[in-house]
Order: structure tokens, then sequence, then C-alpha cells
């Protein structure tokens, strides 16, 4: 009942576009693994894939720093882009460097969260965006070089795409639901 509680939780947080009965039971979220579960790429209906910390429990602050001995993810599989279903993709607090270029590709992908992925490679995927015909959210926050160098990444952000890159608006995020 916990668990379903934290699952639902989550989803009031990460559904701010609005989600169906469908969509809830199109969700798999998974934390302290080293890769994505070969049997998440068979849901071809999955339209949440969230790996990392639950930020409802977990709410980071200044100086967030993950838990000691955490598992995380370094790759992410092209086997991703089988999930062509994809609304919400919420990959926050991994070691994650890159993303495959076939996730330009997702059609349905309207939210892509990397928060606290430190090592990201943000100059490298802006320029991907414009492909990101759907994409309306991209949280970059916690990535300090990408915070640091704001004006750049903003720059680099079409229009139409909501970025959340400052604590305030990461703060806001949270508090958009409401």
């Amino acid at each position: 009942m916990i668990r379903n509680l934290i699952t639902f939780s989550l989803l009031v947080n990460i559904c701010s576009c609005g989600c169906d009965s469908q969509t809830i039971k199109n969700v798999y979220r998974a934390h302290n693994i080293e890769a994505i579960p070969d049997s998440v790429f068979t849901m071809k209906e999955l339209r949440v894939l969230s790996i990392g910390p639950n930020w409802i429990v977990n709410a980071p602050i200044a100086g967030f720093q993950s838990e000691p001995g955490i598992k995380k993810i370094l790759n992410v599989s092209e086997r991703i882009c089988d999930l062509n279903k994809l609304e919400i993709l919420n990959i926050n607090d991994q070691d994650i460097t890159s993303l495959p270029p076939c996730v330009d590709d997702l059609a349905h992908l309207q939210q892509l969260d990397l928060s606290f992925n430190e090592h990201f490679d943000w100059q490298r995927f802006l320029p991907r965006l414009t492909k990101m015909k759907n994409l309306r959210r991209l949280v970059l926050f916690g990535i300090s070089s990408a915070m640091k160098d704001s004006t750049r990444v903003r720059e680099g952000v079409p229009r139409n795409i909501e970025l959340v890159l400052t604590s305030e608006e990461f703060d806001r995020l949270g508090n958009s639901d409401k």
C-alpha cells in the first residue's frame, strides 16, 4: 500500500500535463539500479519512466548529495527508443553523460528531467532539442555546469520548451499542481 501511495504521489507531481487512468497504469519507477531492466523495454504502452529518487519524499535542497552507496545508471540503452509512447522521461540523480540520439525521435515525449546528472553533456545535447517536436519541459536543475552558464543554456533552449534550471524554477515545478 505504501508503494502504491508513493507511486500515486509521484504521479500527482509529474503528471502536470494531465494524466488519465491509462497513463497511471503505464508507469515504471525505479531507484538504486545500475541499468534500466530489459523487461522495461518490452512495455510498449509505457508512458512514464522515472529512474531516480522520489523527489516528493527526498526533496532536493541546496548542496544536495546522493546517499552513499546508491547504484546509478551510467549509460542509457538505445532500447529506450522502443518505448515510442513515452511522454515523461525522468532520469535524475544518475551518472549519465548523454542520451542516445534516437531519444530525439520519441514523438510523444513532453517532459525530460535530467536533474542532478552532474556529468551530463548539456552543451552537446541542446542542439538536438529542435528535433524534439512535442517536448514542453526540460529539467536541468542540479547540473552545476549548466547552472553556472545559465545564459548560454537559456539561449540554446527553444522558446516553446519550459526550462527548469534554477532552484526557484524547480520549487515552482513542485507547486504547479496545487
